[in-house]
């Protein structure tokens, strides 16, 4: 976000080149946070499910909040980010920068508000 707005304030093209080789690194953290909650969710029905069963009622809305509320979220403001440059106004651009990171901290916290549950659910519950 940082590199962004510094971009669009000072007009040197390296705050560009700085924002989108960072933009490319979270992209691919991005991608492979994808793929490994998409595996995860699949693990918690057909490998655990008598665990399921006992606690999918407060795991499972969890899993929901992060899908619904900061996923979708993050993933539109990530493709803004990435292919929006020349295609949206700058002032758009520029606000998917915050809003994609609003999104990341969102799915960070139903994600780790979910293992912390799963490692301590006698003192949460």
């Amino acid at each position: 976000m940082y590199f962004r707005l510094r971009a669009a304030r000072s007009g040197d093209a390296a705050w560009l080149a700085i924002y989108k080789l960072w933009t490319k690194v979270f992209a691919i953290t991005f991608v492979m946070g994808v793929v490994t909650g998409i595996t995860m969710s699949f693990q918690f029905g057909t490998n655990w499910p008598g665990y399921m069963q006992k606690v999918g009622n407060i795991a499972g809305p969890l899993l929901a909040f992060e899908v619904l509320f900061a996923f979708f979220l993050e993933a539109t403001f990530l493709g803004v980010m990435l292919y929006g440059m020349n295609r949206v106004p700058a002032w758009m651009h520029i606000a998917a920068t915050p809003a994609g990171a609003i999104g990341t901290t969102l799915s960070a916290f139903w994600i780790l508000a979910l293992n912390s549950w799963m490692q301590t659910p006698k003192q949460a519950a």
